[in-house]
C-alpha cells in the first residue's frame, strides 16, 4: 500500500516571499488612494489532513511574524511634509483545505479566516518651524483568506509546497484620522512533516 496524507503535520516557512500590492489607506480630510506595500514574513503551521482516494480534507493554521510596510507622502513645499505608514506586524490564518493527488503531487485549494496585527503612523515636518512630529497605533483585525498550492510528497513524512493567498483585512480606523483597509496577495513556500 503507498503512503496516504492522513495524519497531523507541522511545518516551517522560511524565508516567504511577498508580492507587493495595493493599500488602501484613506485620512478623513484627504484620500490617499491605493499605494504599494512590499516586505516579508516567516513562520510555521500545523494542520490535519484525511484521505479517501485522491481526495484529501484538512485543516490548517499558520502564524508569520511579518515586515510588510507601505508609506504615502505628500508635501507643500517650503510649508509642511506629512506621510502616512501601514505595517503589517504579523499574520495568522486558520483554513480549510482541499486536494486532489496524483503520486506524490497534489494540487489544492485553500480559504479561511485571517488575522492580523496592523500599526499605522502619521508624521509631519513644518519646515519653517522648525518642527517635527509623529504618531502611531496598532490594532488587531479579523478578516479573510483564499488561495491554491502545490505540495509534493518527498517521503511518506516529508511534504514541501509552495502556495498563493488573498488576504483581506477590513477597514479599521486608526490614529483618529487613519482609515486604513489592508489587502494584498501573498506567495510561500515550505515543508511539512507528517506524523
Amino acid at each position: 500500500m503507498g503512503s496516504t496524507r492522513s495524519g497531523t503535520e507541522r511545518g516551517d516557512r522560511s524565508p516567504a516571499a511577498f508580492i507587493p500590492a495595493a493599500l488602501p489607506t484613506v485620512a478623513r480630510a484627504a484620500r490617499t488612494g491605493n499605494f504599494k506595500i512590499t516586505g516579508g514574513l516567516a513562520g510555521g503551521t500545523w494542520g490535519y489532513n484525511y484521505q479517501i482516494g485522491a481526495w484529501v480534507f484538512g485543516a490548517e493554521s499558520d502564524l508569520d511574524w511579518a515586515n510588510i510596510r507601505g508609506t504615502f507622502t505628500a508635501a507643500v513645499p517650503g510649508v509642511v511634509t506629512g506621510s502616512l505608514s501601514t505595517k503589517l506586524n504579523w499574520l495568522s490564518t486558520y483554513r480549510a483545505r482541499v486536494g486532489y493527488t496524483w503520486g506524490p503531487a497534489m494540487l489544492y485549494a485553500t480559504g479561511g479566516a485571517a488575522v492580523g496585527n496592523i500599526t499605522a503612523t502619521a508624521a509631519g515636518t513644518v519646515p519653517a518651524i522648525p518642527a517635527t512630529g509623529s504618531t502611531s497605533q496598532s490594532n488587531t483585525e479579523l478578516g479573510w483568506t483564499a488561495g491554491a498550492g502545490f505540495e509534493y510528497m518527498f517521503m511518506p513524512q516529508l511534504t514541501g509546497k509552495v502556495e498563493y493567498l488573498y488576504v483581506n483585512l477590513p477597514s479599521t480606523t486608526l490614529i483618529f484620522v487613519d482609515s486604513v483597509k489592508f489587502n494584498t496577495s501573498i506567495v510561500r513556500a515550505g515543508v511539512n512533516w507528517k506524523f
